[in-house]
């Protein structure tokens, strides 16, 4: 069984008793490191929505480009928008909506 030991303040709690370490923990310090020359370059990428906002941020892509942002989303503006995805949303009207 394993036990937890208390110890003083300030200092790291230590196990005590015969305890299971999974084989994937025992070498962490030991790996190879990360390979080389197969990762793609990481640099700073460009973020366009289509509400016109752009901003910076990291990416393997130079261009992004967005249909929806943080400056134009329903969640953080408090705005309802219905994006109309082939004319669905007015198909959507026309069937189901008032007729007069």
């Amino acid at each position: 069984m394993c036990k937890r030991r208390t110890t003083q303040p300030g200092q790291r709690a230590r196990l005590t008793g015969a305890c299971y370490i999974p084989p994937w923990l025992t070498n962490l310090g030991n790996e190879a490191p990360v390979k080389t020359d197969i990762h793609p370059e990481y640099a700073t990428a460009t973020v366009i929505c289509a509400c016109g906002n752009t901003f910076q941020t990291r990416s393997t892509q130079a261009e992004i480009h967005t249909d929806i942002c943080s400056a134009c989303h329903p969640f953080f503006t408090g705005k309802q928008k219905l994006v109309d995805t082939a004319g669905r949303v007015e198909r959507f009207r026309q069937k189901y909506g008032k007729q007069a």
